[in-house]
């Protein structure tokens, strides 16, 4: 038991020195940074830059009666009483050539091809 516990104890021990030497480490390195960046900004330092202005826009006068108009017509829309229609009833017409036109149809077709024929020869 007791090799246990000596094995336990000498490693609490390293973990503790490691965090130790990891605290060290991360210090040393900020420091390093730190110097760096005053190395590099020199003696002047940085410029301070105002900050940002926000800008707002804000809709003009037609843009909101614009939204207005079209909201009025959305709710309209949506309360529309369908009640109140009424069916109505569509008859379909279907209109056939009569025989005259078949006729100068189908002679406008053969002399239109017949003009193609005599332009390919």
């Amino acid at each position: 038991m007791s090799s246990s516990t000596a094995a336990a104890e000498d490693s609490a021990a390293a973990a503790t020195g490691a965090n130790n030497t990891s605290t060290t480490t991360t210090a040393v390195l900020s420091e390093e940074i730190q110097s760096e960046i005053e190395s590099l900004v020199g003696v002047q330092g940085l410029k301070h830059v105002p900050p940002p202005a926000e800008k707002v826009v804000l809709p003009s006068a037609g843009d909101i009666q614009q939204e207005k108009t079209e909201l009025a017509l959305h709710e309209s829309i949506a309360n529309f009483d369908s009640s109140a229609l009424r069916h109505a009833q569509t008859e379909e017409k279907v209109v056939l050539p009569s025989a005259d036109d078949i006729q100068q149809e189908k002679k406008r077709l053969s002399s239109a091809a017949a003009a193609t024929d005599a332009a390919d020869a």
